[in-house]
């Protein structure tokens, strides 16, 4: 029960006191005080249902009682924000010891990067996507910022707690340091005792500065007649030194951590083969974005198709300048299926190789060889006899009957280039062959130039190189136009996007790729005999599908890697594994169907960034690039397992964060140059990249104003699987204007103008800037 009565005596006020039922005494809730009788009345205590509770022998007061001591002067002469002070130091202090030993030991992880983690994991999806919208790819900076920013602030509330009851404050640090310690046993590159090294380090730290500026904070209020020494100005200096202390450390802890990983993971001793250029097999650009290839039989699975605008054919060159010209905006939304330099057929790279011919001697005549087109004559098997003894035969033995021997009049034994099943022959210009079917001859006797023998005509291929390269880039594939995106993306400006607060420091000497799941041999492999499989250089154009319209989270590089394909049949997958998860050391899981390993598409475990080993933060050792999905369903880093399941069995991790299963990319442009904001009037150049990998770019279109469509220059094309620069020059009137652009893919389809945000499966839409010209 709780009842009011007379303040203390010989002062005014009330007094708040609880109804003991054992005792039948009202006691205060104050402590240091006591309530006494004074005098013959009634006292009232509600109680908690209501009802009252009348003592009609006396009246109650509070006074002091004498057998509690009084408050000590000095500490409630203190001001609250002091305490708060302290607490904000001891907990920056506790921060800053995790970081130290989580940056001299690596299996010590940073407590703050490790919560960081969690966080993200369990933070709902629509602050996720308000943070990603807000702050881009510093969202993760921004993260750590805030609970560094909640870490301190919680650190002032022990601080004040502290004032009056100091153990319970530092039973808060030590529970601090519990949590760290759970938290960071979620963290799978962490070892257990240095994680509690981590923990015990912060929570000791914290409560040793806590008690410690406690003891100067309260020694500073004391007289200043020399009783009691220390002063303000002491606590200042203190707070101030262990503040600089604890910077000192966290950014030594960085910097050890840093170190220490790179030394590892032992990157910088890696040395990659040599790559051999070599010709980059052709792909035929199809609707589905894929070319045409032999797929395994797998499960069905539903899949969702992105729609495109109509078109209707019509073709116009691409790959010069003269192919820049005017499109009537009413073509805005049909636009054709033009030719592009990478739509060829694969079987024309076979015609008309001359290392491929039969080469003949000037004494004989062609002599065939059906189904092969590599046979050379050698020298030791021409007939040695002389010109004048080769055309003095009667005629029955020079004319040759039998039309598969000597006749030239049949198509298929004539002299062909173009089908490769035939073989190339050159006719000697002094022998006596007429083109007349009835008059044909042969200088030629069977039984003395037949050279067919496979042993001997044969020319063996050179040993194919373990690594194929690729060519670089020429000046006929790059726009020379200032301000436009580099054809190949350095590695320190490649966009960066991933769910890991730091970098995981992975030692490739000990690292272990697995293949697993419902597969027929599953297998693991180590780095040194990855490096020793038949390596591949590709160019590919990389793309997070949080990248808005005009975006920058695009870029394309040289990677060099395993084909996917190679290491997903030595494991054998079963036709009910249809979905391939890659896995990362640091749990975050990637999903695509497993027929897109075997559909054409460049998917590669890539080792290599632009010549050189993968830098750490871009996967190393190994990671997923696959051209054509979006890096969300596809490129882990730091990939440690790859597993196959059911396409309905498991769902990656953006899938149940409201991101679509399925990540085709989409086509799409940017405009890199102007900026938005003022231009010089006159002639200006525009220019930027497209993309649709897989696809590759066929055309290019601006539009200024309200004006028509028309079409940009384009360089060559390096490959469909990466992006491809534009430039137009156009006169701008002074005033205001608006830049917009399109690209058309190399089936013929439109990117679609209409304009949606990147959730569930990439942004769509024109990129449209403005300008103004003066």
């Amino acid at each position: 029960m709780v009842a009011v009565g007379a303040g203390p005596a010989g002062g005014a006020g009330l007094a708040v006191f609880a109804f003991s039922s054992r005792s039948g005494t009202l006691d205060p809730l104050f402590p240091g005080y006591r309530a006494t009788a004074t005098s013959t009345g009634e006292a009232r205590a509600r109680g908690p249902s209501g009802c009252q509770r009348q003592d009609r022998s006396s009246l109650w007061a509070m006074e002091r009682d004498p057998g509690v001591p009084e408050a000590d002067p000095v500490l409630t002469s203190q001001p609250w924000p002091g305490f708060a002070l302290l607490g904000v130091v001891a907990a920056g202090a506790a921060l800053a010891a995790s970081e130290l030993v989580a940056g001299i030991f690596l299996s010590a992880p940073s407590l703050v990067r490790t919560i960081g983690q969690r966080v993200i994991d369990i933070t709902p999806v629509p602050i996720v996507d308000w943070a990603i919208r807000m702050f881009g790819t510093n969202d993760k900076l921004v993260l750590v910022i805030g609970i560094v920013l909640v870490s301190l602030g919680i650190g002032a509330l022990l601080g004040m707690l502290a004032r009056e009851r100091p153990g319970l404050a530092s039973t808060g640090f030590v529970a601090f340091g519990a949590v760290g310690f759970v938290v960071g046993l979620t963290d799978p590159l962490a070892g257990v005792v240095l994680t509690l090294a981590a923990a015990v380090a912060a929570a000791g730290m914290g409560v040793g500065v806590l008690l410690g500026l406690r003891y100067l904070l309260l020694r500073s209020a004391g007289p200043a007649d020399g009783a009691v020494t220390g002063s303000r100005r002491a606590f200042v200096t203190a707070a101030a030194a262990v503040m600089v202390v604890a910077v000192g450390q966290a950014l030594l802890g960085r910097y050890f951590a840093n170190r220490a990983g790179s030394a590892a993971v032992g990157r910088e001793q890696v040395t990659l083969p040599t790559a051999f250029p070599t010709a980059e097999p052709a792909a035929t650009p199809s609707a589905d974005g894929v070319s045409e290839a032999t797929v395994p039989e797998f499960e069905p699975i539903e899949t969702t198709v992105p729609e495109f605008e109509p078109i209707e054919p019509d073709f116009l060159p691409t790959d010069t300048p003269e192919a820049a010209g005017t499109v009537p905006a009413a073509a805005e939304t049909t636009q054709p299926a033009e030719t592009a330099p990478t739509t060829r057929p694969a079987t024309t790279e076979t015609t008309q190789a001359p290392e491929t011919t039969t080469t003949q001697p000037a004494s004989t005549e062609t002599t065939h060889a059906p189904e092969s087109t590599t046979t050379t004559e050698p020298t030791q098997t021409e007939t040695t006899q002389p010109a004048e003894t080769t055309t003095t035969q009667a005629t029955e033995t020079e004319t040759t009957q039998a039309p598969e021997t000597t006749t030239t009049q049949a198509p298929q034994t004539t002299t062909t280039t173009q089908a490769p099943e035939t073989t190339t022959t050159t006719q000697a210009p002094q022998t006596t062959t007429t083109q007349a079917p009835e008059t044909t001859t042969t200088t030629q006797a069977p039984q003395t130039t037949t050279t067919q023998a496979p042993t001997t005509t044969t020319t063996q291929p050179t040993a194919a190189p373990r690594v194929s390269g690729v060519a670089a880039p020429t000046s006929a594939h790059i726009a020379q136009v200032d301000g436009v995106s580099e054809l190949i993306t350095p590695n320190d400006e490649f966009y960066v996007v991933d769910t890991a607060i730091g970098v995981p420091q992975v030692d490739h000497r000990t690292w272990t790729l697995s293949f697993t799941g419902r597969a027929d041999n599953p297998f693991s492999v180590t780095y040194d005999e990855l490096l020793a499989m038949p390596l591949v250089e590709r160019y590919i154009t990389l793309c997070c599908v949080s990248n808005q319209v005009g975006g920058d989270l695009v870029g394309n590089a040289k990677w060099l890697g395993v084909p996917l394909r190679t290491l997903v049949e030595m494991a054998g997958v079963r036709r009910d594994g249809n979905q391939l998860v890659g896995r990362s050391v640091d749990r975050f899981t990637v999903g695509f169907p497993t027929a897109a390993v075997f559909d054409g598409r460049q998917a590669l475990v890539a080792v290599g960034m632009n010549g050189e080993p993968l830098p750490l933060r871009h996967g190393f050792p190994a990671r997923l690039v696959v051209s054509g999905l979006y890096g969300y369903v596809s490129a882990t880093k730091w990939l440690t397992e790859v597993e196959f399941t059911g396409w309905n069995d498991f769902d990656a991790y953006w899938v149940p964060r409201g991101w679509s299963k399925t990540g085709p990319i989409k086509t799409q442009s940017r405009i890199d140059t102007p900026r938005e904001g003022n231009i010089t009037a006159g002639t200006n150049t525009i220019a930027g990249v497209a993309w649709a990998q897989t696809r590759g770019i066929s055309r290019v279109q601006v539009r200024v104003d309200d004006g028509d469509w028309t079409n940009a220059h384009l360089p060559r094309e390096l490959s469909i699987d990466t992006w491809r620069q534009w430039y137009l020059d156009h006169d701008f009137t002074p005033g205001a204007h608006k830049i917009a652009v399109r690209a058309t893919d190399g089936t013929g389809r439109t990117q679609t103008g209409s304009t949606r945000p990147p959730r569930p499966d990439g942004a769509t839409g024109y990129h449209t800037i403005q300008v103004h010209a003066a």
